[in-house]
């Protein structure tokens, strides 16, 4: 049986992005990164360089396009991050399990 896995994995995923101007050729770095197959962009950087603002656009933007979508954000290790976020789980049908 196949599980049902949903376009936003999880539940944050931005749609308006009317607000954000500019930034057309990080947009298309994207883009073209995502096109060779691909599957992760990691958007990253000192604070305040816009980082936010390109993906918030990308994902309004051209969201619709891509079968999947997640929007995490790393506070830790990124494998901590993948194996800590509950919704993403629920979404990809994870089962939580644990061992001693």
């Amino acid at each position: 049986m196949k599980a049902d896995i949903p376009h936003h994995l999880t539940n944050n995923i931005p749609t308006n992005a009317e607000h954000l101007i500019g930034r057309d050729a990080e947009l298309e770095a994207i883009a073209v990164h995502l096109a060779q197959n691909r599957a992760t962009v990691l958007v990253n950087g000192i604070g305040g360089v816009g980082k936010t603002s390109v993906a918030t656009k990308f994902m309004a933007l051209r969201g619709p396009e891509y079968e999947h979508l997640a929007w995490l954000t790393v506070s830790g290790s990124l494998a901590e991050t993948f194996v800590n976020h509950t919704v993403l789980k629920e979404s990809l049908h994870i089962a939580q399990e644990v061992k001693e």
